[in-house]
């Protein structure tokens, strides 16, 4: 009679315990029901092939997808300008609003059941024309310390101001042309790798490569007046009359506000055929920007409202490497005397420094 008690009471129980070590019922037949699925779209949108440059005129053709539905009008926009728009389903935008580089167009589809679709359209605007193409002579020959790395160039009141870069090497340095002697100089903490280098207001502003962050300091006493943080590595640097350009190694410009240091704008370069990439020391001349392109013996001159590339340079052999046995990196560092309309050229470990002038290559 026990026994049967105990049966009794523990079958009811086991059955409960097994059931509530089951799956849910409920959870398995809402795992089991299909997510929600998005919405079909009700058209589609294509646009003409081809380089597009900001001359261009962009032809954009609408699919109405089945007869339900008819289009009562679209509208292309770029960010908050408005392009283009029809009640047909082809219509033309004039691309003169949009900058070079990679860009998104907005379309928007009203339908007249009441709905509104919208597609993205990505578009790579290029330069309208190939940029014209310089040579170079030599001028003058100075010596330059062949243990400076240099990473950024100026001059100023007759003199060279070098940012150099590796870690435990860095330094900034105030150096006499004709003698490459170094007149002042401080070191960066070994934390940090040297790179661009800029004047503003009687004051040296300098990047550093990794870390985010900038160092201001007094151009006579080399004292430190501030730092400054960036989002992006620190590649080159240089002033404008009214604005300092930065790079990051990529095609992207970046201009800040040179008391503030915040980005204010930023270009993408692009000549008529690609971007171009490893953007590093920079330099602002007769209104251009000139640019070291990385691990190249090439200089290219930028419009810094458009970002096209409107010259480029190649200075291969300006430094005869052969039989030179010491360390040797690739061409870096341009200092532009605006009053003696002086052009300066070196590189990475170079033992030379050069004066040189450019001249058109003709067609």
């Amino acid at each position: 009679m026990r026994k049967f008690f105990l049966t009794t009471l523990l079958i009811p129980a086991l059955v409960a315990m097994l059931g509530s070590c089951g799956p849910n019922n409920s959870s398995k037949e809402s795992a089991s029901q299909p997510a929600a699925s998005k919405p079909t779209s009700l058209t589609s949108i294509s646009t003409s092939q081809g380089p597009l440059t900001p001359q261009s005129t962009l032809d954009i053709s609408v699919s109405i997808k089945g007869d339900s539905v008819q289009l009562d009008s679209v509208v292309i926009f770029f960010e908050a300008v408005r392009l283009a728009s029809s009640q047909a389903t082809s219509l033309s935008a004039s691309l003169a609003p949009l900058p070079l580089g990679k860009q998104t167009l907005t379309a928007k589809l009203f339908l007249n059941n009441g709905v509104t679709e919208q597609h993205a359209l990505p578009l790579t605007l290029l330069a309208q024309t190939p940029p014209q193409k310089f040579d170079f002579r030599k001028l003058e020959t100075y010596t330059h310390d062949p243990d400076a790395y240099t990473q950024g160039l100026l001059y100023h009141d007759g003199f060279l101001y070098e940012s150099t870069g590796t870690r435990g090497e860095s330094t900034l340095r105030k150096v006499d042309i004709l003698t490459g002697k170094v007149l002042q100089q401080t070191p960066l903490d070994s934390r940090y790798f040297g790179e661009g280098l800029a004047f503003w207001d009687n004051s040296l502003i300098q990047l550093t490569w990794t870390s985010n962050i900038g160092f201001v300091y007094d151009i006579e006493t080399f004292e430190q007046k501030r730092t400054f943080n960036y989002p992006t590595e620190g590649w080159g640097l240089a002033s404008t009359d009214t604005e300092l350009v930065m790079s990051d190694g990529t095609e992207y410009l970046y201009f800040l506000n040179p008391v503030t240091l915040a980005e204010t704008r930023r270009i993408q370069v692009y000549n008529h055929q690609e971007k171009i990439l490893y953007l590093n020391e920079l330099e602002v001349a007769g209104g251009l920007i000139y640019a070291n392109v990385y691990q190249t013996d090439v200089i290219v001159m930028i419009d810094p409202a458009s970002g096209a590339v409107v010259g480029d340079v190649s200075l291969e052999g300006i430094f005869n490497k052969q039989g030179y046995s010491r360390r040797l990196d690739v061409l870096n560092g341009i200092a532009w005397d605006e009053k003696g309309k002086r052009l300066f050229v070196t590189g990475k470990w170079w033992p030379k420094l050069y004066l040189i002038e450019l001249f058109k290559i003709q067609s």
